[in-house]
């Protein structure tokens, strides 16, 4: 959990003004909206007398280092809420669109553009902690990686503490890009093995809490933005 340490180290202190624990999604507001996916199996918090509003952003964000998978989504979400942008140069491309026209690529995380990506790449690698039909389990990632022109690992890694065991095997040829709305803009990431850190900015607070209200699936959801960081 180095990462998530040096992360926390270096966001700068704010008071939380505000917080929204949806199923899906967690809201922290201080100097920005900061997002994360909602990890399950939601579990109730283990410290009721750790008060969000109102607290120090440093104090929440350090739930990012907690076993419980509730208290590290809304510790990410507060890391994500207080990371400087200052100097960093955001490319208004997804994630999806970086791995078009590759030719093997890996992807760590069930996301919703998987078969669309499958007619567009020479051959795609699902790895899985629990694999259905077609994937991999992700024990056997580092069997597999030497093969890969790009990896794109979910941000929830960051939440279930599995990046760094998974960054681990990442080798010359493969580039890494760290992906969903849980990803920290941060290019501190750059220091742990990532090469494209693609994210989310919330342009518009109300609108996107309300479609959480809602249920929308978070491609559906307006009053954001999806943001890259390619380095250089």
């Amino acid at each position: 959990m180095e990462v998530l340490k040096k992360l926390i180290e270096n966001i700068d202190e704010y008071v939380i003004k505000d917080s929204f624990v949806g199923v899906f999604e967690t809201i922290i507001e201080s100097k920005y909206c900061g997002i994360s996916s909602t990890l399950k199996p939601i579990k109730r918090r283990s410290d009721n007398n750790i008060k969000i509003i109102g607290s120090s952003v440093k104090k929440v964000a350090k739930l990012a280092l907690s076993d419980n998978p509730l208290e590290a989504s809304i510790g990410i979400a507060a890391i994500n809420s207080a990371l400087s942008r200052d100097n960093l140069k955001f490319e208004y491309i997804n994630a999806y669109d970086l791995m078009l026209n590759s030719n093997n690529v890996g992807v760590i995380g069930r996301f919703p553009f998987i078969e669309k990506l499958k007619n567009s790449v020479n051959k795609l690698f699902v790895f899985e902690l629990f694999p259905q039909s077609g994937e991999y389990h992700s024990k056997y990632l580092k069997n597999y990686i030497s093969e890969l022109d790009i990896l794109a690992i979910t941000a929830t890694t960051l939440i279930n503490h599995s990046f760094e065991d998974i960054i681990k095997y990442k080798t010359n040829r493969t580039k890494v890009i760290l992906l969903g709305p849980s990803t920290p803009l941060s290019t501190i990431l750059f220091d742990y093995g990532v090469d494209i850190i693609s994210g989310t900015i919330i342009k518009d607070k109300e609108l996107f809490i309300n479609g959480i209200k809602e249920g929308k699936g978070f491609k559906n959801l307006k009053g954001r933005e999806s943001v890259s960081i390619v380095k250089k």
